[in-house]
């Protein structure tokens, strides 16, 4: 089978032809290219023996790939890998699929045990309300790993989405704060996450009660990518 980092590049490209690039925009959504994703992939820095992977947002799989491939190749290798890849996006899905499948092939090769979920689903929808007795409930397993690439986009201040942030406390006005910030609660304890994130992540006043849960909720390392 193909590698899996160079079907989830090629899905990258089917998608990004596929879809003008103002529709991306206009959703906030810009795929990440290969080589980036192997570099967030390698800032990971733990051991586990067990990974649990969340992409929230997880387009043709890219940063799955890379963090597969990442782990599979460690001289501490893992055990099991289980992923689960939310993506609300139907059209993709066929390119998710097919990036996750190289992922199994993968980890067989290396003798891990792989398991996968993908969810067509809105990540802060299913998430939030999900929290007390779905998916993400806490009774349920958390996550070891968060790689994502959250959309960049202002979120509404009258829709369905801010109204659902408020009401968990989690006033903010964009998309990728909104993604970091739970995936973030959806962590193991010294779980990790990698995320991309503009320079002005969380300034401002309308970012004061996310700027108060990543201070008491992780610590940080910030990195910088040059092309």
């Amino acid at each position: 089978m193909e590698d899996s980092i160079h079907i989830a590049e090629h899905a990258r490209r089917t998608i990004n032809h596929a879809i003008h690039s103002e529709k991306l925009s206009e959703i906030g959504q810009f795929l990440t290219p290969v080589s980036i994703a192997k570099f967030m992939a390698s800032l990971f820095l733990e051991n586990v023996e067990n990974a649990r992977i969340l992409d929230a947002g997880a387009g043709g799989g890219i940063l799955l790939a890379s963090l597969v491939k990442s782990l599979c190749f460690r001289s501490f290798k893992p055990k099991t890998i289980e992923i689960v890849a939310v993506e609300n996006d139907k059209h993709v899905l066929q390119y998710l699929n097919n990036t996750i499948d190289s992922c199994r092939f993968e980890c067989e090769q290396n003798e891990i045990g792989f398991r996968a979920t993908v969810l067509n689903e809105d990540f802060i929808s299913a998430s939030l309300l999900q929290l007390d007795d779905g998916l993400f409930a806490p009774q349920k397993k958390r996550f070891t790993h968060a790689i994502l690439n959250p959309p960049y986009k202002k979120i509404n201040s009258n829709s369905k989405t801010r109204k659902l942030l408020s009401t968990a406390g989690m006033e903010t006005t964009n998309l990728y704060a909104a993604f970091v910030w739970l995936a973030i609660k959806l962590l193991e304890p010294h779980g990790e996450i990698v995320a991309i994130t503009p320079r002005s992540f969380c300034n401002g006043p309308y970012f004061l009660n996310f700027r108060k849960d990543i201070l008491d909720l992780t610590s940080l390392t910030c990195s910088s990518f040059s092309f």
